[in-house]
């Protein structure tokens, strides 16, 4: 059975603010827009009892539960789900405990699949036979409903569980400084159009006054997205923006996109990219923005697998996953500019178990290739 209205959300979630707890989860579909379709909301009370709420029940009494400060809600991957409840309720999440991002503070990985969890830790062995459900048909079988309940019913044993290994690793306060951060409303923000162009597979092996081409090109490609409600790739893909950034052609019938839209969209679309080509006809190149050569590459390369090898070690030692301290990129940003409290490694408990450290690391570190 599903809850199909408000009124009757409202006493589950009553119940569940009373027990101060409750676990959620979201199906949804996101194949031919730009924003999920939001199918139906998973949830479950302490004790396993658990319901499913159609989308068109996703109105104030869930938003309640969202963002009571005093319900805990535990979710798996919280931050897509977030998001995705934000949008459609309007509320701003507070109070929530992640158990992927647990895991990691309890010496698994922080890419762990729900399923894994399950399994390795509570021997609880979920089939994952409706992958391929379409969550905004309607009606859902009791197999597709006992499915989508199965991954909301244990997450109140499973959060015990991880607490008790983060425990033992002393990483409590690591992981509670983590999860505070789910508050942020800006977290759950839709993102920001003129930073889409670093999301552009290819993105970075173009020379830097056609990347400076590409900045427009994919901000344009995310506002038509978002305005549409299509996919990124269906308005244009990334390897034609990458070659128009290259070629920069400067009539309609230049442009060549691969695409999935109607004429009169291509049509919009062909023009107003040749606009933004011929709007960036002649702007210098900053001197900032061009190649170091393959002398320095290699200095910053070998800082970067440095630091991240220390980081790999501090991981371990920790038994933490070593990714919670730094991904790549923020190692390379680091590295590139320096540490400084807007940095994670410059800030909270990072800096304390090892931003510090690694800074005096990368100080007395000297690449092969900076000599010679």
């Amino acid at each position: 059975m599903i809850i199909e209205s408000d009124a009757a959300l409202a006493p589950v979630v009553a119940r569940l603010r009373a027990d101060g707890l409750a676990a959620l989860d979201t199906e949804f579909v996101w194949t031919r827009t730009y924003f999920p379709r939001l199918g139906i909301v998973q949830l479950a009370a302490a004790d396993g009892t658990a319901w499913v709420v159609d989308a068109s029940a996703a109105g104030p009494a869930l938003a309640e539960l969202i963002a009571d400060p005093r319900t805990l809600k535990i979710l798996h991957d919280a931050r897509q789900d977030l998001t995705l409840l934000a949008s459609v309720t309007g509320a701003a999440p507070r109070h929530i405990f992640d158990t992927r991002l647990a895991a990691g503070f309890a010496g698994l990985a922080t890419t762990v699949s729900l399923k894994q969890l399950l399994r390795d830790l509570l021997e609880v062995d979920l089939p994952k036979t409706e992958t391929r459900t379409d969550w905004c048909r309607r009606p859902l079988t009791p197999a597709q409903l006992d499915y989508a309940l199965d991954d909301v019913r244990h997450l109140g044993r499973l959060r015990e569980t991880l607490l008790a290994r983060v425990d033992e690793r002393g990483a409590t306060a690591w992981l509670e400084e983590e999860l505070r951060l789910y508050d942020d409303p800006g977290l759950y923000a839709p993102p920001d159009p003129d930073a889409a162009w670093q999301r552009i597979r290819g993105g970075s092996r173009l020379a830097p006054h056609d990347q400076e081409l590409l900045r427009p090109l994919a901000a344009y490609r995310e506002r038509r997205a978002i305005e549409w409600n299509l996919p990124r790739n269906w308005v244009i893909d990334d390897e034609s923006l990458t070659e128009i950034a290259r070629r920069r052609p400067t009539s309609p019938e230049a442009v060549r996109p691969r695409h999935r839209l109607d004429r009169e969209r291509l049509r919009t679309l062909c023009r107003d990219l040749c606009v933004i080509v011929r709007d960036a006809a002649g702007t210098p190149v900053p001197e900032a923005g061009r190649p170091a050569g393959r002398r320095a590459d290699g200095a910053l390369k070998a800082r970067v697998d440095a630091a991240l090898a220390f980081l790999r070690q501090r991981g371990e030692a920790l038994r933490i996953d070593p990714a919670l301290l730094g991904s790549r990129a923020e190692v390379m940003a680091l590295v590139e500019a320096g540490t400084g409290s807007e940095h994670p490694l410059g800030r909270g408990w990072r800096r304390v178990v090892a931003g510090q450290a690694l800074s005096a690391h990368l100080a007395d570190f000297s690449p092969p290739e900076l000599f010679g």
